[in-house]
């Protein structure tokens, strides 16, 4: 017998427009809590739309007389410390998207910045004819009539545009909290809405190991001076920054000093000119947050509890640090170079020392 394989292949397709809405829902307030990211600054810019709410059914009720004329309202029109849009009724309908500005602040530095969100409301109907008798509203426009239908209810959208985030301009983690009261036109009030918005923002482009008294790399003397008897010592302090792209909330960092000679213990050495088997040894020591390392040369070393460490404000022009216009957050740590030498030969001595900072925000 023979198998006969009958293959149907079909197209499909379909179009949504909407639905009306039947299900009753009670108006009331909303405490919500939204967080976004890790970001990092460079995606920032194509970052798209964080919706907060989307279509969220805010009251319905087949009785127009609940629902039917529901607003959205800010606490003041001017201050955007809880975000800032129209805190009245408009007495007309009016078609479009309500701008919201709101300030961020970042939680440890304390900058401000200012966003604008975007908010919208959609009116639901009894009848399946008007969904789309009329699109986005302005977050405080009166109600709209479909064919003599009353509206039953609204739907509610809130959300941060593409790219918006782009104005945070550091790397941290950025608060915010909107309060929108949630209002029947001229009428009673249902609730609040409360949302604590956080963004997480890393900036891992500019990650850095910034000196404050050098436009480039640093140039150290070691400051030798004759003590008698052949003796000769010299030291030198320079002062940095450890600048972690997050407003120092990486919770460990790594640190690594090395020269070409990598001796595996805290001695480092400058070579003398045209003589490159001579050399001037020094050794190193680095305060930070309080504590004294003495780092082995080529060594790694990690300091898992930042939090412990002491930090300060960096407030030297935004032009110390590149692509930076407000002031940020930092690890201030003192360098040491140190040498102590007996009978050392005369010359010109130099050397290179790199010095490697790994936050964790880097890999985040």
């Amino acid at each position: 017998m023979k198998k006969v394989i009958f293959v149907l292949s079909m197209f499909l397709c379909s179009q949504v427009y909407g639905q009306s809405w039947h299900t009753n829902v009670e108006a009331g307030s909303i405490n919500k809590t939204e967080s976004i990211g890790p970001i990092d600054r460079s995606a920032a810019a194509s970052y798209p739309a964080h919706y907060i709410f989307h279509e969220h059914v805010a009251g319905y009720n087949k009785d127009h007389s609940l629902f039917d004329r529901m607003t959205f309202l800010c606490m003041s029109s001017t201050d955007a410390s809880k975000g800032a849009c129209p805190t009245g009724e408009n007495s007309k309908s009016s078609q479009g998207e309500t701008n919201i500005k709101l300030i961020f602040t970042e939680k440890k530095s304390l900058a401000r910045k200012t966003l604008n969100l975007k908010g919208y409301k959609r009116f639901l109907y009894e009848s399946d004819r008007c969904i789309h008798y009329v699109d986005k509203m302005n977050l405080n426009s009166h109600t709209v009539k479909c064919v003599g239908s009353f509206t039953r209810g609204v739907d509610f959208t809130l959300y941060i545009p593409q790219g918006e985030i782009d104005g945070l301009l550091t790397g941290g983690i950025w608060e915010a909290t909107l309060e929108l009261r949630v209002k029947r036109h001229y009428d009673y009030n249902h609730g609040t809405y409360k949302v604590n918005i956080t963004v997480d923002l890393t900036d891992k482009g500019n990650i850095q190991v910034w000196t404050p008294k050098f436009h480039s790399d640093p140039r150290i003397d070691l400051n030798l001076r004759p003590e008698g008897n052949g003796k000769y010592s010299g030291s030198n302090v320079l002062e940095m920054c450890l600048y972690d792209g997050y407003s120092t909330h990486s919770q460990s960092i790594e640190m690594r000093f090395q020269d070409d000679s990598q001796t595996g213990n805290n001695e480092y050495n400058l070579i003398k000119t045209g003589e490159p088997l001579k050399k001037l040894p020094y050794k190193l020591s680095l305060l930070l947050g309080g504590r004294e390392f003495y780092p082995n040369n080529g060594e790694a070393f990690t300091i898992n509890d930042t939090s412990s460490l002491f930090i300060n404000w960096n407030r030297i022009k935004s032009v110390s640090l590149p692509q930076i216009s407000i002031p940020v957050l930092c690890w201030p740590a003192n360098l040491t170079f140190m040498s102590e030498l007996n009978n050392p030969e005369a010359g010109e001595y130099s050397g290179i020392l790199n010095v490697t900072f790994t936050p964790s925000s880097s890999s985040l």
